[in-house]
């Protein structure tokens, strides 16, 4: 490489990690729904701050995405599809078997980052409606474009497939709060196999449609419990 190279390195570098303080910073305002105290319109209005921020942050990544990559127009196709359906299926084999080998070594299954957004999804039916929303259909746009857009595109466009879809699953999965090595191990694979289906698809649209069922099912699972407590 060299020093333009380098310089250009450099500068996606911080463009990215900007991204993820984005992807950190927007569930930020459901933390002050938890507490009951506040008036309707305050409520409101934190839920309009909530879903504006979102939809700036999933705008800014999509432009500096834009500025690295030219995204193909299109729908997806029939092979496009039956990628995402079997890749949505090793998404459940992966949660089965890590989750068989937690229990046979008395390790918690789940992650630090699901308890939160369970704890979340129960404290009020505000957040949970909100939080439903945006973990269903505006972080999978946000983190595609960011793990797997930018990231690969912008940053790893030196690396070879194998080695772009390792690192986004690394990076991916040290984005969400793993309490051991298996739940980060589980959603390292998710980010695997996600960077492979954007890899293979050459369409981020790919990633974030199976992002969003993953999201999707996992969401209807959790309201279900959240519902099923309730007396």
């Amino acid at each position: 490489m060299n020093l333009s190279e380098i310089g250009q390195f450099i500068k996606r570098l911080l463009v990215f990690i900007l991204l993820v303080g984005l992807v950190v910073v927007v569930p930020v305002p459901m933390l002050f729904l938890q507490h009951s105290h506040f008036q309707m319109g305050m409520v409101i209005g934190i839920a309009v701050i909530y879903i504006v921020v979102y939809l700036i942050s999933i705008w800014l990544a999509f432009k500096a995405y834009q500025r690295v990559w030219h995204q193909p127009n299109g729908k997806l196709t029939k092979s496009d599809w039956k990628l995402i359906i079997v890749s949505l299926f090793e998404f459940f084999a992966v949660e089965i078997v890590i989750g068989i080998v937690a229990q046979l070594m008395h390790l918690p299954a789940g992650s630090e980052n699901n308890q939160i957004i369970y704890q979340l999804l129960s404290s009020s039916p505000i957040v949970l409606v909100l939080m439903s929303v945006g973990m269903v259909f505006l972080t999978p746009m946000l983190e595609e474009l960011v793990f797997r857009g930018f990231l690969i595109r912008g940053v790893l466009n030196w690396a070879p497939g194998w080695l772009a879809m390792l690192i986004s699953g690394i990076v991916f999965s040290a984005g969400h709060a793993s309490s051991n090595w298996l739940s980060f191990l589980v959603y390292a694979t998710m980010g695997v196999i996600l960077a492979r289906v954007y890899l293979k698809t050459n369409r981020i649209q790919a990633s974030m449609t199976l992002h969003f069922l993953n999201n999707l099912f996992a969401t209807i699972m959790m309201v279900i419990s959240i519902l099923g407590n309730v007396h």
